[in-house]
Order: C-alpha cells, then structure tokens, then sequence
C-alpha cells in the first residue's frame, strides 16, 4: 500500500528520501529484532510476530529482503511504475502464495517434491495474484499521470 502513496509526493529530490525513511527505520528495527535473543521480548517480539516458526531470526530473511527491495525501489526507481509493479507482484504474489500453498498445497497431488515446502498450488496463486496485481498497479499509475502504458496496452500483449 506505500506504493500507492507516491502519486501524491512531488517529484524533488528531497520527496524520495522522505519516503525512504519508513523502509529504512523498518530496516533497522528489522535487523535488531533478527539480532536480539529470543528472551529479550522487547527487541524479539517483533521478529516472533513475522515469523513462520516463532522465531525472531527469521526477521533476517524473508521479511529483511521485502524491506531491502522496498528501499532499493524507493532510493533508485522512486515514482517509476515499473518499480511499483514489480513490488505489487512480490507482496501479493507471494502473500496469496503462502496462504493458498498452506491449505491447499499439503497434499502430495499438489506438492512439488524438488522444491522444499513450495507447492503447485501455491506456484499457481502467486502466478495468478502477480498477474492481477500488475494489471491494478498499472491501471493506477496511469490513471495517475506516472505511466504511459494503459490497462488497454496490456489487453493487447
């Protein structure tokens, strides 16, 4: 959703940096939540909540990568529609992934058994949401004067 705020910052130098200051403070607290041991509840909790297995040093993989790609996106190709599409996929790709995966996935007719705990059937909704939410976020960042390329455009690929 931070993606859909862009439109409404200016196109100066010191917008970009003011954006980037929410991923980058998310970075850091991150990075100490990874860091701190698991009985200091302060520090861990945040790490304990993201995580899959409770445990806080999985703030240092998955969650840690979205936040760096955030960041890059926002210092780099801030405003450019390519970066947020390409963010809509990874977020709700990989969001209806986890969720799809997990309850229907389970099952050896949908696992995918050279892949570690990644399934056909999550594959199919990442493919499937990835796909939905790159025609959403270009209809929106044309509509918002940042692209040239129209939803009509992507009909015709």
């Amino acid at each position: 959703t931070r993606l859909l705020l862009w439109p409404l910052y200016t196109h100066t130098p010191s917008a970009r940096l003011i954006a980037a200051s929410v991923p980058t403070l998310f970075t850091f607290a991150l990075v100490l939540s990874g860091l701190s041991s698991a009985t200091d509840s302060k520090r861990s909790a945040l790490g304990r909540a993201i995580s899959r297995e409770g445990n806080p040093r999985e703030a240092l993989q998955g969650p840690l990568y979205y936040t760096l790609v955030l960041l890059t996106f926002t210092l780099f190709l801030f405003q450019d529609a390519a970066a947020a599409i390409a963010m809509a996929q990874l977020c709700f790709g990989d969001g209806f992934a986890e969720v799809i995966g997990r309850r229907y996935g389970k099952t050896s007719r949908w696992s995918m058994s050279w892949a570690d705990g990644k399934s056909i059937a999550g594959s199919i909704a990442f493919f499937c949401a990835a796909f939905m939410s790159s025609v959403a976020a270009t209809a929106f960042y044309s509509y918002a004067g940042l692209t040239d390329i129209s939803v009509t455009d992507v009909r015709t690929l």
